[in-house]
């Protein structure tokens, strides 16, 4: 009996601890690809003001990113989601960029 509880504890953590679900980018991944991207908006919104005038030059310079991280947007897009539906995961990753960008003196 106690071997079964332990063994039903010990599965009970694995599946607690798994990681993201299929599709998902993980955290370090993710951090790299949204401050990227988040560093693209700024540029181009501080550079020319109004989306309508760079929104396809962004889209442009975001897929790069997404092709040197080996991602797409529907799988960025999906990782967002699930990232945003999960504030304490989004906030970890919104203080890994600050911390990145403070340590870059950007």
């Amino acid at each position: 009996m106690k071997v079964l509880v332990a063994l039903l504890l010990t599965l009970g953590l694995f599946s607690c601890s798994s990681n993201n679900p299929k599709g998902i980018l993980d955290e370090e991944k993710m951090t790299e690809v949204l401050q990227e991207v988040m560093l693209l908006e700024n540029y181009y919104q501080s550079k020319y003001g109004s989306p309508s005038v760079y929104k396809s030059a962004l889209d442009s310079s975001v897929e790069v990113v997404f092709k040197k991280h080996q991602t797409n947007r529907l799988q960025f897009s999906k990782s967002f989601d699930f990232y945003a539906q999960n504030p304490n995961l989004f906030q970890k990753i919104q203080a890994k960029i600050i911390e990145n960008l403070n340590s870059k003196h950007l």
